[in-house]
């Protein structure tokens, strides 16, 4: 008897000891695939941050691209409203009258057309919009090649106080004296400066002074050639007393 309840107590502890180690075997398989299950948790997160974080990126490069086209087409249509508002600057004129400087007016007309932003290329033929009357005229009568040759021809045709050479010729012709209404010492002056315009000497201006004097005065110059004896004389007869000796 003894002996058959030892083996049923060995039987007994046997058995228990294979349940304990079947349920140590069965928690441990637990315990590793609750740990394989948070690793492919933590995959899984770690996989859906990183997309998220890519998509994110997208998305900003996406939004950074749309606000360049953004801004780039704000810049676009800023630039293109100032210069539909941009107030034109008229241009500068020149005739082709009396007083008129053409050296002035070729710097005028340069400073123009860089503040418009004329292209060289452009800049004689926008030249004709500075010109009027007789100076446009002469303009589209005269070939011209380029910026210098427009800047050499007009300078030369205009060079002369705003007169041609043919105006200078002109008015040479028909200068005249009226004793009643007319000051001498101004009739004077312009016969100088006309002749100093056309490269005429004193002895030109003298015979010219004489040829528009009455003959009784003519009679009183007839021996006189300077221009200052001239000048003080007609002074002298016309009751005007010279203050100066008249020079350009």
């Amino acid at each position: 008897m003894p002996t058959n309840k030892n083996d049923k107590d060995r039987s007994e502890e046997e058995r228990e000891r294979l349940e304990q180690e079947e349920r140590e075997r069965q928690l441990e398989e637990q315990r590793k695939e609750t740990l394989e299950r948070q690793a492919r948790e933590q995959e899984r997160r770690a996989l859906e941050k990183e997309n998220l974080q890519l998509e994110n990126l997208a998305l900003l490069r996406e939004q950074n691209q749309t606000l360049q086209r953004a801004m780039e087409s704000l810049v676009e249509n800023m630039r293109e409203t100032l210069i539909k508002e941009k107030k034109k600057i008229p241009p500068p004129l020149f005739r082709g009258k009396i007083g008129e400087d053409p050296h002035t007016h070729m710097l005028r007309a340069k400073d123009w057309l860089e503040c418009e932003e004329v292209p060289a290329a452009e800049w004689t033929y926008q030249f004709r919009l500075t010109l009027d009357g007789r100076a446009r005229d002469w303009f589209h009568d005269t070939t011209i090649h380029d910026w210098k040759d427009c800047k050499e021809k007009f300078l030369k045709q205009f060079s002369k106080y705003g007169r041609s050479d043919k105006q200078l010729h002109q008015k040479w012709r028909s200068l005249s004296f009226e004793p009643a209404t007319d000051n001498i010492l101004e009739f004077i002056k312009d016969v100088r400066q006309t002749a100093l315009q056309m490269g005429y000497n004193e002895e030109a201006m003298v015979s010219c002074i004489k040829s528009c004097m009455p003959e009784n005065v003519n009679i009183a110059l007839y021996n006189t050639r300077d221009l200052d004896t001239v000048t003080d004389l007609l002074a002298d007869i016309y009751h005007k007393v010279p203050t100066y000796k008249l020079k350009c």
